[in-house]
């Protein structure tokens, strides 16, 4: 099996997983720079520095804003400074040092730079003597103070502050970006100057949210605005001489009517300016740039539109990259609560006791599914008679799945899950699927709902085991590049239909966007798009339910169902064909029945015609 998430992200970021560690929490009121700069200070948060980790940031900080510069200067080592005996110099420099930390309302001021302190000399081609670097672990320095280097006596040596929190979290953000993310990135947009300017700005732990909105503006909508556009219709316009109309007659529109993005004459942006009544406008440098169904006109000055489409394409780049990082993080952390539940939890702990005809039927099962599961057990509660009924079923189910090619096998276990509040459970420790032999009334059936028994889970855990079991580069399938559109797709569903509603949801946006999770849900819903419908399956009628309730299934629809099947038949080209072969021997069987209508009779008098689910049928003694 392969690495746990949380050792490879030790590995990639430097995150090092605590208990009570920093969690991460963005809201739809972040914008860009708010949220990655909260990706930045939970790699901080969540890393155990060292000497060489803060040597090594410093030293991307010197090269990002000193060296970039022209600025020349020898390898930086770190140095202790007397500031009892310092010189005058050092005085004055402590001095500055001092007034760029952050004010503390009454408490003494943070001095925890004054042990983190750097030194490089300066070469030939410096006109500096040397450079200092003061380091503050806790980011005690204001913002508006770090953003340049400051020289002092005469420009003898020059000065750096670094806040490390954010000069750590961006370094990794900044280097995880174009290592890991733009060699798989299609975008056309990756080598535009906007996209490095974007970048350097984004990652940059000077840089304040005013001045990134300041010199990133956006227009909402701009590849699409950029489709429409057309000429401005002179009949929507006031003040228009017909006649001797020509390219640079100047026109007057409506108060309210004209909507301009970009200041022409001084270059900047606007975001929905509003033209006054009496203004004027040349229509030769304007295209109407109006949505359908806009009730007011949009025009944008025709240059500008490039620039500003150009831009949009590198905002979704940088926000993709955001919603995989952060899908990471919450899969990092989800997995971690995961593993403090077990030390709770024997699930994936074979009981002790077990009786001896149970013993023996479990080895014999075990011998039956050796070629995808290395053990198999059975709970003592389970009546053998019924469990032989499904046995087949089970097995030629079992025989349809794909192997997962790392070598390690999965441990099959039927238990008792409800203290779980769920059917199914997986769990990398040992590599255990567990799912319930119960129906979800501990065997009462509720006709007209369909009643949902634990064996129905088998595929979903069996996708959670598939997911970090399959060799790939990434630390799961469901984290790899190429499920991302699956993933943003179901993200930005939930996004779209739940919003502020989620609290009032039966089950946790952030857990239903795992993935982890989105990734078992797309394999199970691929198995049953195959055609496999048996008692080891959810109901199609459940799977297939697009009402926003159903919040297990409802979000795979449209292009993403397209997605699944296209990633799906890629991943694992043998499943569909293996399904359907064993669909079609197994027509008419028992073990595979449709939806039907019966009579049940509710009272001597009356009879009502009720939906019955196909058979699935519980295990347990009770």
């Amino acid at each position: 099996m392969k690495e746990k998430i949380v050792d490879i992200m030790r590995e990639k970021y430097g995150v090092v997983i605590k208990p009570n560690g920093k969690k991460l929490t963005i809201t739809d009121k972040d914008t860009i720079f708010s949220a990655y700069r909260k990706v930045a200070m939970y790699l901080f948060a969540n890393h155990e520095m060292t000497q060489a980790d803060e040597l090594f940031t410093v030293e991307k900080e010197v090269e990002r804003r000193v060296r970039n510069r022209d600025q020349r200067f020898l390898k930086l080592n770190p140095i202790q400074i007397d500031y009892d005996s310092a010189s005058e110099e050092m005085q004055a420099i402590t001095f500055f040092v001092n007034r760029a930390v952050k004010s503390s309302k009454g408490k003494s001021a943070n001095t925890d730079w004054k042990d983190h302190v750097y030194y490089a000399k300066g070469t030939l081609e410096s006109k500096y003597t040397g450079l200092y670097v003061f380091v503050s672990p806790s980011g005690a320095f204001k913002t508006s103070d770090i953003d340049y280097p400051f020289s002092i006596s005469r420009g003898s040596h020059l000065v750096l502050l670094v806040n490390l929190p954010l000069a750590y979290g961006y370094n990794k953000l900044g280097e995880d970006f174009t290592t890991n993310f733009l060699i798989h990135s299609t975008s056309s947009v990756i080598h535009t100057q906007e996209c490095d300017s974007f970048y350097y700005d984004l990652f940059d732990a000077t840089m304040t949210k005013l001045k990134f909105a300041k010199a990133h503006p956006r227009l909402t909508s701009a590849i699409e605005r950029a489709k429409c556009q057309r000429p401005v219709d002179l009949s929507e316009c006031d003040n228009v001489d017909k006649d001797n109309y020509n390219d640079d007659v100047m026109v007057r529109v409506p108060m309210g009517s004209l909507k301009l993005s970009v200041n022409h004459k001084k270059g900047t942006y606007e975001p929905e300016e509003m033209c006054y009544f009496n203004t004027t406008y040349n229509v030769s440098v304007l295209s109407d740039v109006t949505l359908p169904n806009e009730k007011e006109k949009h025009y944008i000055y025709k240059n500008a539109l490039p620039l500003l489409v150009d831009r949009e394409r590198v905002y979704k780049l940088f926000t993709r990259y955001l919603q995989k990082t952060q899908s990471i993080f919450l899969q990092v952390d989800h997995d971690l609560e995961t593993e403090q539940d077990l030390t709770h939890a024997r699930f994936f702990e074979e009981k002790k006791n077990i009786k001896v005809e149970t013993q023996r039927e479990m080895n014999r099962l075990g011998n039956t599914l050796s070629d995808h599961f290395k053990h198999v057990e059975i709970d003592n509660d389970i009546d053998l008679n019924k469990l032989s009924h499904i046995t087949p079923e089970l097995k030629d189910t079992v025989a349809l799945l794909p192997k997962a090619d790392d070598g390690d096998k999965a441990i099959l276990r039927f238990r008792k899950l409800r203290n779980h509040k769920v059917y199914g459970i997986f769990t990398t420790a040992n590599n255990t699927v567990a799912v319930d032999f119960r129906s979800d009334e501990n065997g009462k059936i509720e006709k007209a709902k369909g009643m949902m028994v634990g064996l129905q889970s088998l595929i979903h855990e069996y996708g959670h085991y598939l997911d970090h079991n399959m060799k790939s580069d990434a630390i799961s399938l469901s984290s790899d590049y190429r499920f991302e559109d699956i993933l943003f797709n179901v993200q930005s569903w939930f996004d779209k239909n739940w919003g502020n509603k989620a609290k009032n949801m039966p089950l946790k946006q952030s857990y239903l966007t795992l993935p982890s999770e989105v990734f078992a849900r797309a394999f199970e819903v691929y198995v049953s798009r195959c055609g496999l419908d048996n008692s080891f399956t959810a109901d199609k009628e459940r799977i297939n339910d697009t009402s926003i309730l159903n919040v297990r299934y409802a979000y795979f629809e449209g292009a993403t169902l397209k997605l699944i099947d296209n990633y799906f038949d890629n991943e694992f080209p043998d499943l569909k064909a293996n399904i359907q072969k064993y669909v079609n021997r197994s027509k008419g069987s028992k073990n595979i029945i449709d939806k039907r209508e019966e009579t049940v009779k509710k009272t001597a008098k009356e009879a009502v015609k009720v939906v019955v689910f196909k058979q699935a049928e519980q295990l347990s003694l009770f």
